[in-house]
């Protein structure tokens, strides 16, 4: 009795998750009729995709302006890509979520797609430099040559940069 009830229990929620999900979120194998079919106009969730700057101030009326461009020029998706100077809502700021949020309401209003890029800018990895402000000890520690000094096979040399300014 107990095992029929764990596999009741477990086929219940293995059901819920994969009826739950999006066809986007889910592993499809279509036939080639089905990849015909939406190749002209294939559903926003696999349409082509703008990259969207957010750099400088970004407030509901830039991004009401920048959706209604991008859906009028035929764009059913965009990817926002945090930048630089968005002094009113930092980088994973509860201000920048709030502008977030916005503009998945916004592009849902217009049968549109969002998808966003998590770095804040390059280099990769830093998040926009929130982690090394945060963290400064765990800054990344580089080598840059300041002296080239040039020698025979074998010769020995000898340098004491304390000396130097």
């Amino acid at each position: 009795m107990r095992r029929a009830s764990i596999s009741l229990i477990l086929s219940l929620i293995v059901t819920s998750l994969v009826w739950g999900q999006k066809p986007w979120q889910q592993l499809s194998h279509p036939k080639a009729g089905e990849v015909a079919a939406h190749f002209q106009s294939p559903p926003p969730e696999y349409a082509v995709t703008v990259t969207w700057g957010w750099d400088g101030p970004i407030i509901e009326e830039v991004i009401i302006w920048d959706l209604d461009l991008a859906h009028r020029r035929g764009f059913r998706a965009v990817t926002i890509e945090a930048g630089y100077d968005m002094d009113n809502a930092p980088y994973l700021t509860e201000g920048w979520f709030k502008l977030v949020r916005f503009a998945v309401d916004q592009a849902k209003f217009r049968g549109m797609r969002v998808w966003i890029i998590d770095e804040g800018k390059y280099p990769s990895g830093f998040s926009g430099g929130l982690f090394s402000r945060q963290r400064p000890d765990l800054r990344m520690i580089g080598l840059s040559v300041t002296e080239r000094i040039n020698t025979e096979n074998g010769q020995s040399i000898s340098c004491d940069h304390r000396s130097k300014p």
